[in-house]
């Protein structure tokens, strides 16, 4: 972060007024005392760290969904035949992308944790839908390939149950003070012990 440029003004018997741009956050501050104004701006430095450090694309759940997306609609494109491109392949990269929306919706309303726990039940959702349409492209012959089936279809199972661990660590965990709430708690590292 650039220092604040600092500009001081007279103003009778209470000192100077001083005028601060922060750059990175773009308004000005006035006050009467020097040192408030600079405790202050090491405050503001400080919050803008932290919300430069939370970030949706550090949870493990949003980076799994993102590479399934990928993953998946690649998939569809190259692997399926020409007629499932407008089917069941459309219906594949719509609820997969959905997962990874929703888990972001979710994360820029974890403030309030009922929509933080809507968005993350539909992620879910959106998840197991995925799944279904991955297995009806995989029955019906559409999908030949049983490599990268197997392949989708794990992470798929994976992420569901990520993402449930997820669900529950925010019911049970949940502060309204999330500035301050470290994202560790809703991160899971044990993949061979999760439940559905």
């Amino acid at each position: 972060m650039k220092p604040a440029k600092e500009t001081k003004y007279p103003c009778g018997f209470l000192g100077f007024f001083i005028r601060c741009w922060i750059p990175d956050i773009g308004y000005w501050i006035l006050d009467v005392r020097y040192f408030i104004v600079r405790c202050w701006i090491l405050d503001v430095e400080k919050i803008v760290k932290k919300a430069e450090n939370m970030s949706y694309k550090k949870l493990e759940i949003w980076q799994i969904a993102n590479e399934l997306d990928i993953k998946i609609h690649k998939m569809t494109l190259v692997e399926l035949p020409a007629f499932e491109m407008y089917e069941e392949g459309s219906q594949i990269r719509r609820s997969s992308k959905s997962v990874k929306s929703l888990i972001v919706e979710g994360f820029g309303r974890r403030a309030y944790k009922q929509d933080f726990l809507r968005f993350l039940i539909n992620g879910l959702a959106s998840n197991d839908e995925t799944i279904d349409h991955l297995e009806n492209l995989y029955n019906t012959e559409s999908l030949r390939n049983k490599q990268l089936f197997t392949e989708i279809h794990e992470q798929l199972e994976i992420l569901g149950r990520k993402l449930n661990n997820f669900i529950n660590a925010v019911q049970i965990k949940h502060n309204i003070n999330i500035v301050s709430e470290p994202e560790s708690y809703y991160q899971s590292t044990d993949v061979e012990n999760l439940e559905l």
